[in-house]
């Protein structure tokens, strides 16, 4: 087999893996609530709640985005956003993901307790 032979089979082969990987894992979407309190993320969902996290992004494309939640003694979850779930509340999402929440507001009070209205949330 010449090169352009083995780059074929390797790329049809690598098709084929990621299309059956896809298949097979792709119906387990995770649905539920991911909230932000000015500090800290929490998840509710299937399975056991988590609370006091942290995201880190893994993947931003503008209109889909792909995190890390992580919890101090847990396992880590990654959670795929799409804007489609919920447009209008989108760019808060984004801007509380890339947000560094500060130690102390400057009253003396939890960022929490002194964030203005509502806190972000998305399904």
């Amino acid at each position: 087999m010449g090169d352009l032979d083995v780059r074929a089979f390797l790329l049809l082969g690598s098709v084929l893996l990621a299309g059956g990987l896809a298949w097979r894992f792709g119906g387990h979407r995770q649905v539920g609530l991911l909230r932000f309190d000015g500090q800290y993320w929490s998840w509710s969902g299937r399975g056991a709640p988590q609370a006091a996290a942290r995201v880190q992004v893994g993947l931003d494309l503008q209109v889909l985005m792909l995190l890390r939640l992580v919890e101090a003694g847990r396992s880590q979850r990654w959670l795929w956003l799409e804007r489609r779930t919920d447009p209008s509340r989108w760019t808060a999402l984004r801007r509380a993901v890339y947000s560094r929440a500060p130690a102390t507001a400057p009253d003396g009070m939890s960022p929490a307790a002194s964030a203005p209205g509502a806190p972000p949330s998305f399904r």
